[in-house]
């Protein structure tokens, strides 16, 4: 009687274990979709991301070559998910920091790059914000950022400190623009929607305004027999990088406050190198921004104007490089030294080329650099000219060389300089000194100056005191007057004093 009871039993749990067993399988998530056999939404939990804290990155110098005196490793094996899901990583930089996409990589070091190696091929002007995405097989995702910190490993101390005296302020407004330093006067733009100019009398510090045609933006001035000429440029626009480039020529008698407009540029550029020979004016370089484009494009020819006939002429030598190059003016005769070939954000080579204009010829000739050169920065000097630029494209981009030509035979001597230069490098001539300095609101070096004694031969190094109220955050621009070196945040003019 006992016995088939017991078998009923039996029977009843297991029925029960393998309908629990099946009810298990189906409210499992078995193809990663987020849902069970059923359909029926699961739970989403996020992974949590996480990178190791990074250390402050030095720069050194070392044979002349700016490098990093660390590998910089980030490490996010630290990550997790709560359901122990597979995770997938991925590192990528912030949106205003695109231009530099090609220049900075990011190497895996593990096989699901949790951790991995930053190749830096170019400097951010500023410290560098990297993003980690990490993703878990739900689709699931968290976001997590880090700051990585440059500073500059110096090797040596400053040979002496540099001071600024403030001359005087602007009148209130928008942001001033150094433009142009004159004979008699010095001249600056003011305001954006409606910008203006303010002629300053550097002898008693006096400001008088005047308005311009078009509301023009990032033009050039050049000055021939008491006139000046503003040279390209752009109006205002909506688009990404600003104004848009214009082929405009106007010639300003500021005696007759009297406005002209000239012969128009073959080729529209805004923010073109301008220098004099004779009475004709050269222009290269530049940038031309379209309307709705997402960057500028460099603009590489050469173009020359004949006030005799106002006429311009496109004269650029054969194998101009894109952009990059210096347009200098000694002696009678224009150089155009080094430069890129490509834009700043996608150089494949650097240029050793110096083509060399002689006007009363109508003739190219060419030189060469010791080594090739882009990014450069030209000022001439009595018979020099002096450059500074980098060596590679590849690697980090070298900042600290400097070049010396002497147009009386075309030597050109090779200079490492003793401190770093990080970014719109300026150079400045101040009677028998050079100064080399940067000119950018980068957080790396800003108070550091080179310095180059041309009856010595010798270098050496200033810093600017820190009391001495000029904000080093500031965009600086600096120029030569009178063998003394003034610059301007935009809101005061100062006067260095070294």
């Amino acid at each position: 009687m006992n016995k088939p009871i017991c078998i009923v039993l039996i029977t009843t749990l297991l029925v029960l274990t393998v309908t629990r067993c099946r009810k298990d399988t189906i409210d499992k998530d078995q193809n990663g979709d987020g849902q069970n056999n059923n359909g029926q939404n699961m739970d989403k939990k996020t992974p949590n991301a996480v990178i190791s804290p990074i250390q402050t990155v030095y720069l050194e110098q070392k044979d002349c070559n700016t490098q990093f005196s660390q590998d910089i490793i980030l490490d996010a094996t630290g990550s997790s998910d709560p359901d122990s899901s597979k995770l997938h990583f991925e590192w990528h930089l912030g949106q205003y920091q695109t231009p530099l996409k090609d220049h900075i990589h990011f190497v895996p070091i593990n096989s699901d790059s949790s951790k991995v190696r930053v190749v830096i091929s170019q400097l951010p002007d500023r410290d560098l914000t990297v993003y980690l995405t990490v993703s878990n097989s739900t689709g699931q995702q968290n976001t997590k950022s880090e700051s990585i910190f440059f500073e500059l490993k110096e090797p040596k101390d400053a040979d002496f400190s540099i001071t600024a005296n403030p001359l005087m302020s602007f009148p209130p407004g928008d942001y001033h623009r150094h433009k142009y330093t004159g004979n008699n006067y010095w001249i600056f733009q003011w305001g954006y929607d409606d910008p203006h100019l303010l002629f300053l009398n550097p002898t008693n510090a006096s400001f008088s305004q005047g308005s311009q045609p078009d509301k023009l933006t990032n033009f050039s001035v050049a000055e021939q027999n008491e006139k000046l000429f503003f040279i390209g440029g752009g109006t205002k626009s909506m688009n990404t990088w600003g104004n848009v480039s214009e082929k405009s020529f106007y010639i300003f008698d500021k005696a007759l406050d009297k406005w002209t407009a000239a012969a128009s540029l073959n080729i529209a550029r805004s923010d073109p190198i301008v220098l004099t020979l004779g009475q004709k004016i050269m222009i290269g370089g530049g940038y031309q921004q379209v309307p709705n484009a997402e960057e500028p494009d460099p603009v590489s020819s050469i173009e020359l104007y004949d006030p005799a006939i106002n006429k311009w002429n496109i004269i650029s030598p054969p194998g101009l490089p894109a952009s990059g190059y210096a347009l200098v003016a000694n002696n009678g005769k224009a150089y155009i030294l080094g430069g890129n070939n490509g834009n700043n954000y996608t150089t494949t080579a650097f240029s050793d080329r110096v083509y060399i204009y002689n006007d009363a010829a109508g003739q190219w000739s060419e030189s060469r650099l010791p080594d090739s050169l882009g990014n450069v920065t030209g000022v001439s000097s009595g018979p020099y000219i002096f450059l500074s630029g980098d060596l590679k494209p590849r690697g980090l981009r070298n900042t600290k060389i400097a070049m010396v030509m002497d147009t009386r035979n075309n030597s050109i001597v090779q200079h490492c300089l003793p401190a770093l230069l990080v970014y719109s490098r300026r150079i400045v001539p101040a009677g028998n000194k050079i100064l080399f300095l940067t000119g950018n609101n980068s957080s790396l070096q800003k108070e550091i100056i080179n310095v180059y004694n041309t009856q010595t031969g010798q270098w050496s190094v200033g810093k600017f005191d820190s009391t001495t109220g000029m904000d080093l955050g500031g965009y600086f621009q600096f120029w030569s007057y009178q063998d003394k070196i003034y610059t301007t945040d935009g809101k005061q003019v100062w006067l260095l004093n070294f």
